[in-house]
Order: C-alpha cells, then sequence, then structure tokens
C-alpha cells in the first residue's frame, strides 16, 4: 500500500474507535494537507452531541504505519516527530499524537498508540533537543477500547491544555522539595485517580489564583491528614478525624490517630499494630492514654470504613497505662494554674521533671506544705528541665514551708523604692520586673499582672516605676511578639496616663497601641499638640516624630543629639518603631 492508503485506513480506524464515544466527535482530515495537524476531537457534556453542550476541543495529528506480525505485540513504541510541528503544537496548546499501525496486506487488523503532548512536555522536549536537531523520537503506548477511558484522555488534555497555554514552565522538580512555604497543586476527580500509575502533573499555586506547571510525577503514595473519619471502641468515638496513608492501588498502608498515636497494617497477615510514641503534646498523650485503655477491654475499634478489628490484644500493662495517665492529667492541669503555655513533647520530660511537676502539683493545687527547716520566704526562679517558672515560696512555720503561684494572689504588694536610699512606696512586686524576667520566665500571666499592678493607690514614684515597667515589657514584646504582653502595657499605660496625666504616659501608652493598629486621627492631633509645646526638649519631639512616621524630622533631631543621649535615646523600645 502507498502512503495515501495508509494514511487514510490509519485515519479509519481511528474515526470508528473515537466515534462510538457518546461524547466525543473526530472532525479528521484524510487528505494530509493540513499544516501540522489532521484535524480534532469535539467534546461535549453529557447531554450529548449538541451544539449547547460543547465543551472544547483538542487538535490531533495522525500517522500511519505498516506492521509485521510481531509488531502488535509491542505496548509502548517510538516514533520520530517533526521539531517545526513540535513548535506549532507548542503555540496551538499542545495536541494528542496519534500513531496506527496496520497489518501490510489489507490493513484490517490495526492497533492504535497515541501520547497527549501538552506545553508542559512539549517544552520539556526542547530542553533536550541538540543544536539543529531536525526530529525527535516521542514514545506512544496503546490506545484504550473503552469509552469511559478514551474520554477521559480528552478530557484531560483539554482540562491541562487551558492551565498550560501561554505559561511560564519552571520545570524544576526540586522546588518542591525546597524549605520555603510553597502552594502545589493536583487536579484529580478521586483518589484512585491520583494513585492509578499515570503521570500527574503538578502546579505551583501562585498569587491572583494563577497555576504554573512545575512538574510531570508518578505517585506512589498519599498521606491525607485529618480525614473526617470516626475512630470508635464499641461505638464510642474517641477521634473524630485521622490521617491515612494511601500507597499505590488504594491500599490503606497506615492511620494517624492522634500526634503519637498510628495503627500500623500488616498487609501479610491482615494484622494490625497500634503503635503509641511520646511525640504528642500533654493533652493529645492523655486522649492517647484514654484510648489505649479503653481498647484494652473493648470489643471491636473501628475506623470510619478503612479498618475495623475486634478483640483487641494490648501489649502495655494497664496499671502502668492507669498511673500514666493519672499523672499526665495532673501535669495538665498544673500547667492550666501556672498558665504555662510552653509548647512541650511529652518526649522531653525526664523522670526528674516529671517529679518536680508531681512536686508542685501537691503543694500549688493541693495545697500541701513541706518540711523545710532552712529556706527561707522568697520569691524566684522554680526550675524544671527547661521550664522556668516565677514561684513565691513562703514559710509556713519553723519546720514548714509551702509554694504559691503570685499570679493567683490578687494582693501580692509589696514595698519598694527606686534608688537604694529613696523614699519606700506601696507597689505590686511584678513592677520589679526586668526585660530578661518577661523573656525568661514561662508562667507568666499578663492579665493578673495588669490586674495586681492597676490595683495599687497611685502615686508619683509608684507611676514612674511603672513607667520602667512598661519600657521593659516593650523591649521584650519586640523580641518576643506576644501579644498577651501588648494587651497587657495597654492597660497599664492607659491606667496609668489616667491617674498621672503627663505627656510621658501619654507617648507609651501611644507607642504601645502603635505596635497593635494604625493611630487615630484623634491620637495623632494629641501627638502634634505634645510635639508642638515641647520645642526644646529634643527626646520628647523624637518620640512624637517617630509616632507620626515623620522620618526627616526624626533624622534632624537625632542628629542634634550629643552621642551619649543618642545612645540612651537608641535603647529605649520607641527606637524600634523606626527599624
Amino acid at each position: 500500500m502507498d502512503s495515501n492508503t495508509v494514511e487514510q485506513i490509519s485515519i479509519s480506524h481511528l474515526n470508528l474507535a473515537i466515534a462510538k464515544c457518546r461524547h466525543l466527535n473526530p472532525v479528521i482530515s484524510s487528505n494530509d494537507k493540513t499544516l501540522s495537524w489532521d484535524g480534532y476531537v469535539e467534546l461535549y457534556s453529557h447531554g450529548g452531541k449538541k451544539k449547547t453542550n460543547f465543551i472544547g476541543r483538542c487538535p490531533i495529528q495522525v500517522k500511519g504505519r505498516t506492521f509485521v506480525k510481531k509488531d502488535f505485540k509491542s505496548k509502548t513504541i517510538t516514533y520520530s516527530v517533526d521539531v517545526c510541528d513540535l513548535k506549532n503544537y507548542l503555540n496551538d496548546g499542545g495536541v494528542v499524537y496519534f500513531v496506527v499501525g496496520m497489518s501490510g496486506t489489507n490493513g484490517e487488523k490495526c492497533q492504535i498508540y497515541f501520547n497527549s503532548l501538552l506545553p508542559f512536555d512539549i517544552n520539556r522536549i526542547f530542553q533536550k533537543l541538540k543544536d539543529n536537531q531536525k526530529t525527535y523520537g516521542i514514545h506512544l503506548k496503546k490506545f484504550p477500547y473503552e469509552c469511559n477511558q478514551i474520554e477521559e484522555i480528552f478530557n484531560d488534555f483539554l482540562f491541562h491544555s487551558k492551565h498550560q497555554r501561554e505559561k511560564p514552565f519552571l520545570g524544576n522538580l526540586h522546588l518542591i522539595q525546597s524549605t520555603e512555604k510553597v502552594n502545589y497543586t493536583i487536579w484529580v476527580k478521586s483518589l484512585s485517580e491520583i494513585l492509578d500509575g499515570k503521570p500527574t502533573y503538578i502546579y505551583e499555586q501562585l498569587p491572583y489564583n494563577m497555576f504554573i506547571p512545575v512538574g510531570k510525577i508518578i505517585l506512589e503514595e498519599i498521606d491525607i491528614t485529618n480525614a473526617p473519619f470516626d475512630v470508635m471502641i464499641d461505638d464510642m468515638i474517641y477521634f473524630q478525624s485521622a490521617g491515612v496513608s494511601f500507597t499505590k492501588g488504594q491500599i490503606v498502608n497506615g492511620i494517624v490517630l492522634n500526634e503519637g498515636l498510628m495503627i500500623k497494617l500488616n498487609k501479610k497477615n491482615d494484622t494490625a499494630t497500634i503503635q503509641s510514641t511520646k511525640q504528642c503534646t500533654v493533652s493529645q498523650y492523655i486522649k492517647n492514654l484514654e484510648f489505649l485503655i479503653a481498647l484494652s477491654t473493648g470489643r471491636t475499634l473501628k475506623v470510619g470504613t478503612f479498618a475495623i478489628g475486634t478483640n483487641p490484644q494490648l501489649k502495655d500493662d494497664l496499671s502502668l497505662l492507669k498511673r500514666e495517665l493519672d499523672i499526665y492529667k495532673k501535669i495538665e492541669y498544673l500547667f492550666e494554674r501556672l498558665n504555662i503555655k510552653k509548647k512541650m513533647k511529652v518526649r522531653e520530660f525526664s523522670d526528674s521533671m516529671l517529679k518536680k511537676l508531681v512536686f508542685l502539683f501537691r503543694v500549688i493545687v493541693e495545697e500541701q506544705t513541706v518540711e523545710d527547716r532552712n529556706s527561707e520566704s522568697a520569691m524566684g526562679t522554680f526550675e524544671i528541665g527547661s521550664l522556668k517558672l516565677f514561684l513565691l515560696r513562703i514559710r509556713i512555720d519553723e519546720n514548714n514551708v509551702t509554694y504559691k503561684n503570685p499570679f493567683e494572689m490578687n494582693n501580692a504588694n509589696c514595698e519598694m523604692s527606686i534608688s537604694e536610699d529613696g523614699d519606700r512606696f506601696q507597689s505590686s512586686l511584678f513592677v520589679k520586673f526586668s526585660e530578661k524576667d518577661f523573656l525568661k520566665y514561662d508562667n507568666l500571666d499578663y492579665i493578673a499582672m495588669a490586674k495586681a499592678i492597676i490595683s495599687i493607690k497611685y502615686s508619683d514614684l509608684y507611676g514612674e516605676a511603672i513607667n520602667n515597667f512598661i519600657l521593659n515589657l516593650l523591649s521584650a514584646y519586640d523580641k518576643r511578639k506576644d501579644m498577651d504582653m501588648l494587651e497587657c502595657v495597654i492597660e497599664i499605660a492607659t491606667w496609668l496616663h489616667k491617674n498621672s496625666n503627663n505627656e510621658i504616659s501619654f507617648i507609651n501608652k501611644m507607642q504601645a497601641i502603635y505596635r497593635k493598629r494604625i493611630l487615630t486621627e484623634s491620637e495623632r492631633e494629641s501627638i502634634i499638640e505634645i510635639q508642638n509645646g515641647k520645642s526644646d526638649e529634643l527626646e520628647v519631639i523624637i518620640c512624637c516624630s517617630i509616632l507620626l512616621k515623620e522620618k526627616v524630622r526624626y533624622d534632624y533631631c537625632l542628629k542634634k543629639l550629643s552621642k551619649n543621649r543618642r545612645k540612651n535615646f537608641l535603647k529605649w523600645p520607641i527606637s524600634h518603631l523606626m527599624k
């Protein structure tokens, strides 16, 4: 057969294969006079081949060739395509390329091969081409017989062509392993489609809902987090979500019930093993222990529809689990009482730490006393491993002491002086905190701290001490960015300005608010009034310039300060707002 006859017969075979599909309509030319294409395949929605149901069309190219008998056994073939045709396909959003092999006698026996060449694929081909290369060998696989699989080929091509047409191609799969946070998207209809062994396009999500193709991989495994599965023991729900790990073929590999608690499936003997670790928080560990204890007497374990176990067996000693649960419930309650918000994993608790925490539970929560004839009443640091707590030790009598959480004592008052030989005045003990103290302790309760400070009767000396407290806390906030710190400053600064009604207390209040939100017009006007009335006090003018965002005036006045005054000013937390 001549080449024209081979081409016509090959197109006839392809037409028959596609035309039987309800939602596809092949429009293929057999005169072979087109530029780089032989036609296209029209796609329609489920309403049928009507004008109103038209979705789009996929350009196609068809090549015919004769096969000898052994060629029909090949699952894949290679075919050389002109590079100039590939350029045209790239500009047109890709092509579905067909090669139809037929028997050399009468062409009745045939095998259709195809490759969906999308812009991302063609771009990768161009990256491999050598200078002046005229052709490139593409790989094609067997075209399916089932209509649903055929329609899926063209639907996928049309979908990805729209997302890849006229887009830049990053083509750098190493981005997926980047330490920077990057959003990637995979478009699939179902889980089975993700793990079907076929190559999947990966898109990087950019601002304004723009997607750039960056890779094409075959997924062997996928983890789904926070899937809405009820985890039940004898119809009692213990967790309402789980993480499920699937491998190729939709096989469940493992189920994460909670942080530190996992079901590992053994596919060979159809069994499952519960794995528990301490790589979790105290509250998570408590839930895990409660689950394990319930499992020891339960009859049925069910995780959504993925795993069902009957008559589970627990290897751990039940009494040890119950004792451990009691200990960690006490620790959880102690952390709540002491306002400890530090994120810690259970694995960080050594035996000595656990003993100290249980000791604190007894003296603070249960209000027990301990025998101690040598220690005096004091306030300061109580260290438990990496935890540093601010506590009070109080002598009860000559034999016993106890410990108190100062933030639970509404009248935690004392007397203090600004200087060693200065006048003493009533104060809250928290006013003596330094910047290092705010960054050091893990149990600071800023709500209680503010309440205690503003409960003391105002005096000028107390106001001066509070101003120093505010500056120390603002400096600590600028390093830690804890909003509880800032809210504490704002509440105390507002109270202080109301009682003192001076410019310094107002500026400190404004610099705290400035860190939280944009200043109002009224607040700005008040700052301008202070600035205009203090023309001879450079530090005040500089503070106002910072709050008003007047960079030129700030630079000018800062240069007018002496070297020592400038050095001291730049230590103030308000100067941080200009950096």
